[in-house]
């Protein structure tokens, strides 16, 4: 049932095509590890938008909050079930939900795609070769190493069941993606060149993955009148749009702050978006309030996209620290993207991806420390009119470049392959 897929050469890919002409539509059966409805750009915009208006309908598999008002998918039928509450509830019951991909897959389906998933994409390959359809992996972020650095980095802390859980799962992951899932794909979508290079070192064909970088929805933003112009905070206001789990280094942002307001005391940091463990947002608050700073940062929660760029708008730069390493060096961080394509300056270190941005934008990165972004928030406080321009070459090159409307266009391409 698990062969391996050969490798296809370019001169045999052709396209599917309905009796017309006319580019055939596609069905997909997409099981996804957020559940419904999440903030994930990739998956409402380039699934729920743009691949639909290219011809591709996904079908959403994954599942839903309690209680929760459920917005409709806009790209086909949602088919969530409820997550009910606790961990391991929520774990039993994605599996439970990711078994109905084998009734699911013989419903006239293309194809089926499981996104950041080892156990469920086990699943979902075999239900795939059942069904006689292709199966495709979605890799946006690589998660059997997450779980692995989890419990290699908070230890007992968590507890030790929860400690053996995560090193368990990380080492299961591993070796359902790495052995079985991704040798058997038959393609396989990463985020960047070098998610894709670290999987060919791992034995992935080149030949049978596509790096699909973050973008911006630049028509969302048009329609919502966003683009840098808005009436700015009276208080000079950095702003950071993301996530903010213990792993990703926020405390970065809050040194940082901390030195920016002893030269201009109204300096404020703007944070917009939360951390998956309520641990972790425990612990930043507390040090924003040991460190004496709660006039000088504040949280908004996760907030509807349209409120939170609209905030973003108003402030003098976008903050996007990344910490550098096995797990983020492979990604595409969302946030300079969505800071240029909003028209704000951006204040990034070098992470591979972002950091190629910065250079489309004629700009330089900074040194991954509180310093360093320190010395870069004085300068744009300092010179708002050079980073003006910085800004503005971002956005052009975000929008031609980075539209989730030209991604479209490259992933449509992979499911129409014969």
């Amino acid at each position: 049932m698990f062969t391996k897929i050969d490798d296809v050469k370019a001169d045999r890919i052709i396209l599917r095509e309905s009796p017309t002409g006319t580019a055939a539509p596609i069905r997909i059966l997409f099981a996804i590890a957020e559940q419904y409805p999440t903030h994930r750009a990739d998956v409402n915009v380039l699934f729920g938008k743009c691949l639909m208006q290219r011809g591709i309908q996904s079908d959403l598999l994954t599942l839903h909050a309690p209680d929760h008002l459920l917005p409709p998918w806009p790209a086909g039928r949602l088919l969530t079930r409820n997550s009910g509450t606790g961990r391991l509830g929520k774990h039993l019951k994605g599996i439970l939900n990711d078994l109905r991909l084998f009734r699911l897959a013989h419903s006239g389906y293309d194809a089926l795609q499981v996104r950041d998933k080892a156990l469920g994409a086990l699943i979902g390959l075999a239900a795939a070769r059942m069904a006689g359809i292709r199966f495709f992996y979605w890799m946006s972020f690589p998660t059997a190493e997450a779980w692995t650095a989890f419990a290699r980095e908070r230890s007992l802390s968590v507890g030790l069941f929860r400690w053996l859980l995560a090193w368990l799962r990380g080492r299961l992951m591993h070796g359902l993606l790495y052995r079985v899932v991704l040798p058997r794909a038959d393609h396989v979508f990463v985020q960047s060149e070098r998610m894709r290079d670290s999987l060919a070192a791992k034995g992935i064909p080149v030949c049978r993955m596509t790096p699909v970088p973050m973008g911006f929805d630049g028509d969302r933003a048009a329609n919502l009148k966003l683009d840098g112009e808005l009436k700015r905070f009276e208080r000079p206001t950095f702003v950071y749009l993301g996530t903010l789990d213990r792993n990703r280094s926020p405390e970065v942002m809050i040194d940082a702050i901390d030195l920016v307001k002893q030269q201009v005391p109204q300096a404020k940091l703007l944070l917009i978006g939360g951390a998956d463990e309520e641990a972790d947002q425990v612990w930043l608050h507390t040090l924003v309030r040991d460190r004496g700073l709660s006039e000088h940062v504040e949280f908004t929660g996760w907030l509807p996209i349209a409120e939170g760029w609209a905030l973003a708008s108003r402030c003098l730069a976008g903050l996007s620290p990344v910490p550098r390493g096995e797990l983020f060096d492979v990604g595409s961080p969302t946030k300079a993207i969505e800071y240029f394509g909003l028209g704000l300056p951006v204040i990034a270190n070098d992470q591979p991806d972002q950091a190629l941005v910065m250079a489309a934008a004629g700009g330089c990165c900074v040194a991954f420390t509180p310093h360093a972004f320190a010395e870069r928030m004085l300068d744009v406080i300092a010179r708002p009119d050079v980073y003006r321009q910085q800004a503005i070459a971002g956005q052009r090159w975000v929008r031609a470049k980075r539209n989730y409307g030209a991604l479209a266009t490259t992933v449509a391409t992979i499911y129409r392959r014969a």
